[in-house]
């Protein structure tokens, strides 16, 4: 496991409802792991800049994001709706 904080964006066109429930379920999951971490969540608009300053780990978005992203990066925010069980297990594999 890692022993720095994890950093995840979510995001989706207007950083309203969709990436909202997004970070609760995200949040509620891995607080429960205990797992150090940061989210943030920002509009399509914003995914880009956020990506350069912050550097996230991981990025789910709700939609196709305006722009490629690094391999391994970017992940369907869908797929947290069926279960986060793939975050964590990528989580545990993070390098320091």
């Amino acid at each position: 496991m890692v022993n720095r904080k994890v950093k995840i964006v979510v995001a989706c066109g207007a950083a309203i409802a969709q990436s909202s429930m997004l970070q609760m379920m995200i949040s509620s999951y891995l607080d429960k792991k205990k797992v150090n971490y940061e989210i943030q969540k920002c509009t399509f608009y914003e995914l880009q800049n956020k990506v350069k300053s912050w550097n996230p780990d991981f990025v789910y978005t709700v939609g196709q994001p305006p722009f490629q992203m690094r391999e391994g990066l970017h992940h369907d925010g869908m797929s947290i709706f069926t279960g986060v069980d793939e975050l964590y297990d990528m989580i545990q594999k993070l390098e320091d």
